[in-house]
Formats: C-alpha cells, sequence, structure tokens
C-alpha cells in the first residue's frame, strides 16, 4: 500500500538520529522541516483517503485505541 511507502520516506528522512536528535534536528533545519511535513502530509492524506473508502472513523479508533494502550501500559508512579 502507498501508506507503508509513504512511512518509508518519512522515516528515510529521519533514519539516523533518534528521538531527541531528530527534534533538534527537524527544529533546526528548514530544509528538512519541510520534507518532514510534506512526508507527514502525505501519510495523512492517505489515512484520509482510507478512512473515507472503509467508513472508519480514524478520530474515534485513534481515541479508542489511545483508551486501551492506557490499560495495557499504565503510567508507572
Amino acid at each position: 500500500m502507498a501508506i507503508a511507502g509513504e512511512a518509508g520516506e518519512l522515516a528515510a528522512e529521519l533514519q539516523w538520529s533518534d528521538g531527541a536528535t531528530s527534534n533538534e534536528r527537524v527544529q533546526s533545519d528548514p530544509e528538512l522541516r519541510e520534507r518532514v511535513a510534506y512526508e507527514m502530509a502525505d501519510l495523512l492524506i492517505y489515512l484520509a483517503r482510507l478512512a473515507d473508502v472503509t467508513g472508519i472513523d480514524a478520530i474515534d479508533a485513534a481515541f479508542e485505541k489511545l483508551a486501551i494502550n492506557e490499560q495495557r501500559f499504565p503510567k508507572k508512579l
């Protein structure tokens, strides 16, 4: 599916950075920030189209999944 390809393109932009380094790079490099933004946009467009075609409310599904994850992985105090 196109979603997998676009996710790969997004990953390729940041593949050699850890989370903190990725954030710093994206914040400090306007060209990288634009490329990452466009790859994220491509993913969002494909996901929105898939949600439309399947009749799935992706926002509701995301909230449900967050609730499930909170139960599966409770915060440690």
